[in-house]
């Protein structure tokens, strides 16, 4: 690939050479970041996780920040189905605000969030009223949380439950 031009591989791909050029943009960025390649050990992710469960229902914005890596992204998926952010959220700030606010509703305020192995790791699943309402499942590198993703789409939660032996051992 690394000998061909930009509209090159995209007639090959059949894109508009615009898109391969942005596509080269940030893998260039990614490689640059020198981002962790391999996730937390898992007493690490525990401990996160844990501290995480601490700073949400008391919304400890300072706590929060403290998890989150500067560069955090945050990701909802509602699959049209139920409220989400319709884009991702950037920054530290940006996204420790709008968690701990959104979890800040009135509606929320039964709402319970428990360590859970989602998509083979350890993140969160939060129930209200006893029907399970969302999963989330972070990246970890250098001790801080990267990338949130927050699956609330019904759909995709029908099968996690909190007893149905998901939350990993102690």
């Amino acid at each position: 690939v690394f000998g061909y031009s930009h509209s090159e591989i995209a007639e090959t791909l059949e894109r508009p050479e615009p898109t391969i050029r942005q596509i080269a943009h940030r893998a260039r960025a990614h490689v640059q970041a020198r981002l962790p390649r391999f996730d937390a050990a898992p007493d690490r992710r525990r401990q996160i996780t844990a501290q995480f469960l601490e700073a949400c229902p008391g919304g400890d914005l300072n706590a929060m920040m403290e998890l989150l890596a500067p560069a955090v992204t945050a990701w909802s998926d509602g699959g049209g189905k139920v409220t989400a952010a319709r884009r991702p959220l950037h920054g530290i700030d940006h996204v420790a605000r709008w968690l701990l606010g959104f979890l800040a509703k009135p509606e929320l305020a039964a709402l319970t969030m428990e360590p859970a192995i989602i998509n083979g790791e350890l993140g969160i699943l939060a129930t209200l009223d006893g029907y399970t309402v969302g999963a989330l499942s972070f990246d970890l590198g250098d001790g801080r949380i990267h990338n949130l993703r927050f699956q609330v789409n019904p759909d995709k939660l029908s099968g996690l439950t909190p007893d149905n032996g998901l939350a990993p051992p102690e």
